[in-house]
């Protein structure tokens, strides 16, 4: 009986250890400066963020919606970092991005873009929708995946997608054409828009 009990309270200590492991921590990155924050601390950290910041998240989850008001880049571990959120782009004033945005990161939840943005770079991300709520030019979707539907609409002039996987392309298929798909994993498509050495499957893994 004993025994028992200090194997069920083990197993206990080591259930709050996981619980712990799974919230992830931030770095902000700003003019050679770095600064942690907790997960419970991601509005002061957006907060002090300053344009041109670099935030590292560790493996963990946070649980927030997340809205990107600054020229910001956030850096994730893989799979192994989860927003579990909406992320919403909404940089005032149509900015043009000149590094990656959002890398390594997977987003339980939707991307949209509601503000104008030109040069906007995803890589390695994983998230559920992506639509377009403001006009987007001369930006990078890559080696994403995409678990849900990418809308398509008259606000996006132009936009490379690469080698990323897709469930739905849906929306304005007369707009298709101003992306450009190559090298996709596509599971239902709009026919209009432009795709090259594509691959369209009847099934998506992740």
């Amino acid at each position: 009986m004993k025994k028992k009990m200090f194997m069920m309270v083990c197993l206990a200590v080591l259930g709050i250890q996981v619980v712990k492991a799974q919230i992830a921590a931030l770095a902000l990155h700003h003019s050679g400066n770095v600064t942690m924050y907790s997960a419970q601390n991601f509005s002061d950290m957006m907060t002090a963020a300053a344009t041109g910041d670099t935030i590292y998240v560790s493996s963990g989850s946070i649980t927030t919606d997340v809205t990107i008001t600054k020229k910001l880049t956030f850096i994730g571990a893989g799979q192994e970092t989860i927003i579990h959120g909406k992320v919403s782009v909404a940089i005032p004033d149509s900015v043009t991005l000149t590094s990656r945005l959002l890398q390594n990161l997977k987003i339980n939840g939707d991307v949209t873009v509601d503000a104008p943005i030109a040069g906007m770079v995803l890589d390695k991300c994983m998230m559920n929708n992506i639509s377009f709520n403001a006009n987007i030019d001369a930006s990078t979707i890559v080696s994403c995946y995409i678990g849900g539907t990418l809308t398509q609409s008259d606000k996006i002039k132009g936009l490379g997608i690469y080698t990323t996987k897709i469930k739905y392309i849906s929306g304005d298929c007369a707009n298709a054409n101003n992306a450009n798909y190559v090298n996709c994993n596509i599971y239902a498509y709009c026919p209009k828009a432009t795709y090259r050495s594509e691959e369209h499957t009847s099934e998506l893994q992740s």
